[in-house]
């Protein structure tokens, strides 16, 4: 008997999709089993019924409601981003930040995809901002790269020769 179920179970993990479908079947009122699902949608460019899935996992009431809707956001984020709709994607982007101002993988999405959009100032704002919070070494290299775009070379160096103290003095386990 515990064969067959081990058969069953086994199909049912043969895919993200599968499993997050037979997680659906089994918890049809999941925000984030249904921001799974749209997860994997969106790997697959099914983006209709991704962001179909995320408008449902919202509107699910309950604790964790406020933690879906972030989620939701960054996901129909990155559908704007892959269709080329650049400017909802930064929408999406800032009205998750702004619900979650410590979700990083947003931040990073979003400093992306300013640089792609050569709004460099704003996404020298946002390795500022970011900065001061986790003072992440890889962060002083971004914004003296971006002060470079921003033809201003003197102002490049200092955040430059700090990240190359910090390098030296804490070097990577891989170097």
């Amino acid at each position: 008997m515990s064969g067959v179920a081990t058969q069953e179970r086994n199909k049912n993990w043969s895919s993200n999709e599968k499993l997050w479908h037979d997680a659906l079947a089994k918890a049809p009122n999941s925000g984030r089993t249904k921001l799974n699902l749209a997860q994997s949608y969106i790997e697959q460019d099914r983006h209709p019924e991704a962001i179909k899935l995320c408008k449902e996992a919202e509107k699910h009431t309950g604790a964790t409601t406020n933690k879906m809707i972030p989620v939701s956001l960054h996901l129909q984020g990155i559908i704007a981003y892959k269709e080329g709709q650049f400017d909802t994607a930064v929408t999406y982007f800032k009205e998750a930040l702004s619900l979650r101002s410590d979700y990083t993988d947003v931040n990073n999405k979003l400093i992306v995809l300013f640089i792609e959009l050569e709004r460099y100032e704003e996404a020298l704002s946002m390795v500022l901002a970011r900065y001061q919070e986790t003072a992440e070494s890889e962060l002083l290299l971004m914004q003296a790269s971006l002060l470079l775009r921003l033809n201003k070379p003197e102002e490049a160096l200092r955040p430059y020769h700090e990240a190359r103290i910090f390098f030296r003095i804490f070097p990577r386990a891989d170097s």
